[in-house]
């Protein structure tokens, strides 16, 4: 029975990751999600008949309630999880319009446009991954995903000539830089972490057809 703890699974890609691996009888599926109260949709699918899909609460910017769901998934797992997705994120949208050379000549104002993206995609992903590591060491495929996106890669952003989505890019980054130090942390002892980039993804964030 494979399980799966999925972070940012109310909405968009993370519901959507929830729906396709719940659709499988066998899996176990952690949905873990900042307010449990206001995922309404994700309740909706919980409750349908067959689908095996526990709710947790859970901020990746709030370590405490991380440990939390990890040893919520413990009780259930007897200790072991298969897959962990990292898929929240967070952005700041007042932002998504700047180049680099338009970003504020102010630190407080910049911090304040980089927070969200570092908190979700930064410090999220070390302590995301550092409190569910233990029971992905137990667990039988070992699988860590951590969700970028194309802002971050070099060669599309010199294809592209896309200079915006700045913090977007830059917390993204952060993302790729960690999943490849974990997997040389963990080569050869059979925990594998991926960076991967799902592509222009039909969400609230992302309706329709990319601009470019």
């Amino acid at each position: 029975m494979p399980s799966y703890a999925i972070t940012g699974a109310s909405r968009g890609l993370g519901l959507g990751l929830v729906r396709q691996l719940s659709a499988q009888p066998t899996n176990t599926v952690f949905a873990l999600v900042r307010n449990p109260a206001k995922a309404t949709a994700l309740s909706a699918l919980s409750a349908q008949k067959g689908l095996d899909i526990r709710i947790l609460e859970a901020d990746v910017t709030d370590p405490p309630s991380l440990l939390a769901a990890a040893a919520a998934v413990r009780a259930v797992t007897g200790g072991t999880l298969d897959v962990l997705i990292h898929n929240a994120s967070d952005m700041s949208f007042a932002s998504m319009e700047l180049a680099p050379s338009q970003l504020p000549f102010e630190r407080e104002a910049l911090e304040g446009l980089l927070a969200k993206s570092l908190g979700t995609d930064l410090f999220g992903t070390v302590w995301t991954t550092n409190a569910f590591l233990p029971l992905i060491e137990k667990g039988q495929l070992k699988k860590v995903v951590h969700i970028t996106t194309g802002m971050a890669d070099l060669d599309l952003i010199k294809t592209t000539g896309i200079a915006v989505a700045v913090p977007a890019g830059i917390g993204k980054a952060a993302m790729n830089i960690l999943s490849a130090k974990y997997a040389a942390e963990f080569e050869g002892k059979g925990v594998n972490f991926l960076a991967l980039s799902p592509g222009w993804v039909d969400t609230t964030e992302g309706p329709g057809e990319p601009n470019s």
